[in-house]
């Protein structure tokens, strides 16, 4: 990542930064399965 823009980067940050946090809400969700049953 040696070239691009300061704009580039913001996104790549945001778009792993949701990734994330889809994940984790994945996550939340099935564990909230599994104590429910």
């Amino acid at each position: 990542m040696t070239e691009g823009t300061d704009d580039d980067v913001d996104e790549t940050r945001r778009a792993s930064s949701a990734n994330r946090n889809a994940e984790r809400s994945g996550d939340a969700a099935e564990r909230a399965e599994e104590v429910g049953n």
